[in-house]
Protein backbone atom coordinates (compact mmCIF):
# COMPACT_ATOMS: atom_id res chain seq x y z
CA UNK A 1 0.00 0.00 0.00
CA UNK A 2 1.21 3.31 -1.17
CA UNK A 3 1.13 6.10 1.37
CA UNK A 4 0.40 9.59 0.67
CA UNK A 5 1.75 11.71 2.90
CA UNK A 6 -0.81 15.27 4.17
CA UNK A 7 1.05 18.63 5.17
CA UNK A 8 -1.05 21.43 7.05
CA UNK A 9 0.71 24.74 6.28
CA UNK A 10 -0.46 27.91 7.85
CA UNK A 11 -0.37 30.87 5.84
CA UNK A 12 0.05 33.12 8.61
CA UNK A 13 -1.24 36.23 9.48
CA UNK A 14 -2.27 36.56 5.36
CA UNK A 15 0.39 38.62 3.91
CA UNK A 16 1.60 36.24 1.45
CA UNK A 17 5.25 37.37 1.62
CA UNK A 18 5.29 36.28 4.62
CA UNK A 19 4.98 32.51 3.97
CA UNK A 20 7.50 30.43 5.42
CA UNK A 21 10.35 29.02 2.68
CA UNK A 22 9.50 25.56 3.79
CA UNK A 23 5.46 26.26 3.39
CA UNK A 24 5.80 27.55 0.16
CA UNK A 25 7.61 24.93 -1.22
CA UNK A 26 4.91 22.13 0.29
CA UNK A 27 2.06 24.28 -1.30
CA UNK A 28 4.47 24.10 -4.92
CA UNK A 29 4.48 20.40 -4.68
CA UNK A 30 1.34 19.60 -3.77
CA UNK A 31 -0.79 17.42 -6.00
CA UNK A 32 -4.00 18.94 -4.55
CA UNK A 33 -4.66 22.08 -1.73
CA UNK A 34 -7.62 22.30 0.37
CA UNK A 35 -8.30 25.92 1.33
CA UNK A 36 -11.71 26.77 3.65
CA UNK A 37 -13.98 29.47 2.70
CA UNK A 38 -16.85 30.85 3.57
CA UNK A 39 -20.37 32.63 2.89
CA UNK A 40 -20.23 36.22 2.14
CA UNK A 41 -23.50 38.12 3.23
CA UNK A 42 -24.02 38.59 0.07
CA UNK A 43 -23.96 34.53 -0.13
CA UNK A 44 -20.96 34.84 -2.08
CA UNK A 45 -18.36 32.03 -1.43
CA UNK A 46 -15.30 33.66 -0.37
CA UNK A 47 -11.21 32.18 0.44
CA UNK A 48 -8.60 34.57 1.62
CA UNK A 49 -6.83 30.96 1.37
CA UNK A 50 -7.38 30.71 -1.76
CA UNK A 51 -6.87 34.48 -3.02
CA UNK A 52 -3.15 33.97 -1.20
CA UNK A 53 -2.40 31.00 -2.79
CA UNK A 54 -3.14 32.70 -6.34
CA UNK A 55 -0.75 35.64 -5.47
CA UNK A 56 2.03 32.88 -4.42
CA UNK A 57 1.57 31.91 -8.44
CA UNK A 58 -0.07 28.49 -7.05
CA UNK A 59 -2.24 27.11 -9.55
CA UNK A 60 -6.16 26.98 -9.10
CA UNK A 61 -6.32 24.12 -10.70
CA UNK A 62 -4.29 22.21 -7.61
CA UNK A 63 -7.45 24.02 -5.21
CA UNK A 64 -10.51 22.76 -3.79
CA UNK A 65 -12.50 24.71 -1.58
CA UNK A 66 -14.22 23.12 1.39
CA UNK A 67 -16.75 25.23 3.79
CA UNK A 68 -16.22 26.18 6.59
CA UNK A 69 -18.71 27.73 8.49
Amino acid sequence: MQMFPVIFVSLGPGEPELITVKGLKALQTADCIFCPETLAKDGNRVSRAADILLQLDIPETRCTAFHSP
